[in-house]
């Protein structure tokens, strides 16, 4: 009987064990993922569905799934992000994004959901369980810091029609699994540095194939510096003089004086590289950040540039 008693004692602890080693394990579970709350299925049937709209409204909607060089400018109350949008690949996601966008719907809206890789918000509740239906559209295009992406609850053909999230830190396996259908190309450290309640300011948008590009814009893309007119600095999350500099700028409110552009993202990168060319630099080694392109000028390393900034 002892015997007994003590395997089944150990079986029981054994259990325990794994069981409480199985909890500890961070998976891509409801709290993980990018989904709406669970009322988000009650709240849909008070929604309008994009597959029920008006007739009259639904011939309003502008269709933009054939442009190219698709941004958006999104103003927070924390500051301003630069988007690039794929509607190559999620055509009814970019559609409604936009013609949400366009109508002003997003202004004023908060972001409810704030996590140290995600940043979420459009809801029109503020409270996650707001928004309606859309088909997902799933594919192969990768999340990565950076990815501009679609909230959605338990039914992986069926993504809400409004809260979008961006990611903050890498997201991998979110790829296949949640429509993503655009990027940050500039202002990442406006996104890691928003927080719960923060406002969405209004959502503009450019198009150079339509010509419907807003007059500033067409000004950013005739000028040598940023799209906001600001001197350009390259920089890299992993840099630790790139750190230095930013460290530098916060401590003396100049941040806002400039654009900071990550190289993690590629397009980002190649603007530096074509940057850098324009300077007559040699590229063939490499470029390193940080790096300020100013008015024709190019600068590389943290105190060179803050040398330059004071001068």
């Amino acid at each position: 009987m002892n015997i007994k008693k003590t395997l089944f004692l150990g079986l029981i602890l054994l259990s325990s064990t794994f069981l409480l080693s199985s909890c500890n394990q961070k998976t891509p579970d409801l709290d993980v993922n990018l989904q709406a709350d669970e009322q988000e299925s009650a709240q849909n049937t008070q929604n309008q569905d994009m597959n029920n709209q008006n007739p009259n409204q639904a011939e309003s909607q502008k269709d933009y799934s054939q442009e190219k060089d698709l941004k958006v400018e999104l103003k927070t109350s924390k500051g301003t992000m630069k988007l690039a949008l794929f509607p190559q690949v999620a055509p009814i996601t970019v559609n409604n994004f936009l013609n949400k966008a366009t109508s002003g719907y997003y202004d004023g809206l908060i972001f409810h959901r704030v996590e140290d890789w995600v940043i979420q918000g459009g809801d029109p509740l503020g409270t996650g369980t707001g928004g309606g239906q859309i088909p997902t559209e799933l594919s192969e295009e990768p999340f990565k810091e950076g990815s501009l992406g679609v909230a959605r609850g338990g039914n992986i053909e069926i993504s809400n029609d409004s809260q979008f999230f961006i990611c903050i830190d890498d997201c991998a396996w979110l790829t296949g699994q949640y429509t993503v259908f655009g990027e940050v190309l500039s202002g990442m450290d406006i996104a890691k540095k928003t927080a719960i309640g923060d406002k969405i300011l209004s959502i503009t948008i450019s198009s150079s194939e339509t010509g419907q590009v807003k007059e500033k814009d067409v000004l950013a893309e005739t000028s040598d510096l940023a799209d906001d007119g600001k001197p350009i600095i390259y920089h890299s999350q992993t840099c630790s003089h790139c750190k230095v500099l930013l460290e530098h700028l916060e401590e003396n409110s100049l941040t806002q004086n400039f654009t900071l552009k990550d190289v993690s993202i590629k397009a980002n990168q190649d603007e530096m590289k074509t940057k850098a060319a324009d300077c007559n630099l040699d590229t063939s080694k490499g470029i390193g950040v940080p790096f300020l392109f100013d008015s024709g000028k190019c600068i590389m390393g943290d105190q060179p540039i803050i040398d330059h900034i004071e001068s």
